[in-house]
């Protein structure tokens, strides 16, 4: 009567027990060069910078002296401190990136042997 293949056993894999899926390397969507984590960085920035804008920034209070400032130079402080922002979110994109490759290249046995390799010539032409 056909057989009833309870067991997660597929037609030719008797004995191999059920299949599994393939390892899904994940990668993360990046726009912009910029990852999800970068772009809520990015984001907060933004809000905070924008808060600032429509802030009254015309002075500075350090304890009890007060600075006062030229609004027009606190534009340009706004756009740098966004400027900054910007460029810390790519580099941890760019360093989250690495960390991913390597986990991904550590995960074989030729990958380990290729990176020990390359951490040996590294080694190397560091001492010398």
């Amino acid at each position: 009567m056909g057989s009833d293949n309870r067991s997660g056993e597929s037609a030719g894999q008797s004995g191999q027990g059920p299949a599994v899926a393939p390892d899904w390397t994940h990668r993360h969507i990046r726009f912009l060069g910029f990852d999800g984590q970068a772009w809520i960085q990015l984001i907060g920035g933004l809000v905070i910078g924008l808060i600032a804008l429509y802030s009254s920034y015309d002075h500075i209070n350090l304890g009890s002296r007060r600075f006062s400032l030229n609004q027009q130079s606190g534009i340009w402080c706004i756009l740098a401190s966004l400027a900054v922002v910007a460029i810390d979110a790519q580099l941890a994109t760019r360093s989250r990136r690495r960390e991913e490759d390597r986990r991904g290249l550590l995960s074989s046995p030729e990958g380990q042997a290729l990176y020990d390799d390359e951490l040996l010539e590294r080694w190397r032409r560091w001492g010398n």
